[in-house]
C-alpha cells in the first residue's frame, strides 16, 4: 500500500460517497495482466495484518504512446482506466471475493509467448478448486485476459471450461486492457439472468498468474 501524496487520498475521499472510509489507497501502475489480482491479494494482506484498515482503493491505467504498438503478435492493445474499491465490510459490496491465489512462474519465459504451453494456470486453478472443494462445474464464468479468441478458448479448455461459460464475445468490443479485461469480463457474466454460480477471474503474466472466485451479492 503506497500513500504516493496526502492530497491524493484527500481527492480521493472528497471525491467518494460520505460513508467510505478509505483508509490505505493501492495505486497500480506497472503494466502487467495479473497486478490488479495482486491489488486484491495485497488487500486482503492488509485486512488481515492491520485491524483499522477497512477499505483499499485500487487504481490502474495504460495508454499505448503509440498507435503501431497496440498490433501484438497475441492481442490488440486498448487504453483503459480501472478503479476497484476492496472492503472489510460486505453490507458495502455488490461482490463477494471468496478466495484468491497468485502463483510464480518458477521458470519464466523470455516474453510473454511462454505462457501458451505452460501449465502454471491448471497447477494454480486446481489448487483454488482444492482449498475450497469445489470442481469445475460448480463455476458459471471463466473470465480471462482478452488475448485472441483462440487462445482464450485454448486456456479455458485446459481448465475444463466449455465456450459457454468463456466471455470471449468481449474481445472485439474492448480489446486486451492489461489487467481490467478479466473484471470486464466478470461484470458482464453477473449481468447475464442465468449467471446463478460464481465467476472465475483469471490473468496471466510472464512471471505468474492469478485466479480469484468471486459471488454476485446482489441477488
Amino acid at each position: 500500500c503506497r500513500n504516493d501524496t496526502a492530497t491524493f487520498i484527500e481527492t480521493i475521499k472528497a471525491l467518494g460517497p460520505g460513508n467510505l472510509d478509505l483508509t490505505d489507497h493501492l495505486l497500480v501502475e506497472d503494466a502487467d495482466c495479473v497486478n490488479i489480482i495482486e491489488g486484491i491479494e495485497t488487500a486482503r494482506n492488509l485486512f488481515r495484518d492491520d485491524e483499522g484498515c477497512e477499505n483499499v482503493l485500487i487504481l490502474a491505467g495504460e495508454k499505448v504512446e503509440k498507435q503501431s504498438w497496440r498490433f501484438k503478435k497475441f492481442s490488440l492493445f486498448s487504453d483503459f482506466s480501472l478503479a476497484m474499491v476492496v472492503s472489510r465490510d460486505l453490507a458495502q459490496c455488490d461482490y463477494l471475493i471468496k478466495d484468491i491465489m497468485v502463483m510464480p512462474d518458477p521458470q519464466p519465459g523470455e516474453d510473454t509467448g511462454a505462457i501458451l504451453g505452460r501449465t502454471l494456470e491448471k497447477d494454480c486453478f486446481n489448487e483454488l478448486l482444492g482449498n475450497n472443494e469445489l470442481n469445475v462445474s460448480d463455476i458459471g464464468g471463466f473470465c480471462y485476459i482478452n488475448l485472441y479468441e483462440p487462445i482464450y478458448q485454448m486456456k479455458g479448455k485446459d481448465l475444463g471450461f466449455g465456450n459457454k461459460h468463456m466471455l470471449t464475445e468481449l474481445i472485439q468490443r474492448q480489446g486486451h486492457c492489461y489487467g481490467a479485461d478479466h473484471f470486464v469480463g466478470m461484470l458482464s457474466y453477473f449481468d447475464r439472468e442465468d449467471s446463478t454460480l460464481p465467476a472465475l477471474v483469471c490473468a496471466s503474466g510472464r512471471q505468474s498468474t492469478g485466479m480469484a472466485l468471486l459471488e454476485d451479492l446482489r441477488t
